[in-house]
């Protein structure tokens, strides 16, 4: 049952009476002092002096509703700038990676050729058969398996230490200007002086054998692994000399810096197709044949001298 407010007239239910009288604006028709409202809306500010009015209000403030969608873009919009900038770092990082498969890619077909050439050499050197004692102008062959044998037995293994050991002799940088046949000269007179270090079986086919330091003996075509391993030492000691030359002309350092940028393609195995290895090697190859031990009819090896 509803009654009329005695101070503010406004109709409320009976039981009520005692909460209503307390209310700001009965209060104010009361004309008695507001104190400061014990509830305030922690997003618009309004005042409450009851607790259960306060919570109602905060329920449904308009306030709260606009903050709260304010606050949700905000986390949205932060979320949207991390995930781009994330899209981005995995962009660059997919690039970086398709390069690096370009790469990987271009040297696999480099190998691949390589391998095809090896094998066009491979099928070439079985459809010929071994021939021992087979002797003519620059051109020996002698079974493999006979050289090896004796290699095996008698040459010293060509180690990085040894080689560099062999380059004693004075270094003129001036020496690589006469051609890759002054550098196979020098490789022959230190390196591989004597007979017991190298051989050429098959000059036509640039078949030649050597021993590692693991007694291993390398059959080795065209001195593809054998080349940078005697180039480095004179590389080493020339490029230095080159550097601190400076009695010699613009021109000729010039010339002298060509070689040794060469040299140096060949000592790290980048070079072994260019006129200057090939020449390189095949002065090598055919001073080796002249030098080389041959098998007599009863398999003793023999010196081969010129008469024979």
């Amino acid at each position: 049952m509803k009654i009329e407010c005695e101070y503010c007239h406004k109709r409320v239910e009976q039981g009520g009476i005692g909460r209503h009288h307390k209310t700001k604006a009965c209060l104010t028709s009361q004309g008695r002092i507001v104190v400061d409202s014990a509830y305030e809306c922690e997003w618009c500010g309004e005042g409450f002096q009851r607790a259960d009015v306060h919570k109602k209000h905060v329920t449904r403030c308009k306030h709260k509703d606009r903050a709260l969608h304010t606050s949700t873009e905000d986390r949205l919009r932060m979320r949207i700038r991390s995930l781009e900038s994330e899209l981005a770092s995995r962009d660059s990082v997919l690039m970086f990676r398709d390069s690096e498969i370009e790469e990987h890619d271009a040297i696999i077909a480099k190998l691949e050729l390589e391998n095809k050439l090896l094998q066009k050499e491979i099928s070439v050197l079985k459809a010929c058969p071994p021939v021992v004692n087979n002797i003519t102008n620059n051109n020996i062959r002698v079974d493999k398996f006979v050289v090896q044998e004796y290699a095996k037995d008698n040459f010293v293994p060509l180690t990085e230490g040894l080689l560099k050991e062999c380059l004693s002799v004075g270094v003129d940088p001036m020496l690589l200007l006469r051609g890759p046949e002054a550098v196979a000269q020098l490789i022959l007179e230190t390196s591989l002086e004597g007979r017991d270090k190298f051989a050429c079986t098959d000059a036509s086919r640039s078949v030649c054998h050597w021993k590692e330091i693991d007694h291993t003996v390398i059959t080795d075509m065209k001195m593809k692994k054998l080349m940078p391993r005697l180039v480095r030492p004179i590389y080493g000691a020339y490029s230095a000399a080159w550097r601190s030359d400076t009695d010699i002309s613009t021109d000729e350092y010039q010339a002298v810096g060509e070689v040794v940028s060469r040299l140096r393609s060949i000592s790290v195995g980048k070079d072994v197709r260019s006129k200057y290895y090939n020449a390189l090697a095949r002065q090598i190859m055919d001073a080796k044949c002249d030098l080389l031990y041959m098998v007599d009819e009863e398999g003793d090896w023999i010196e081969r001298d010129e008469e024979s």
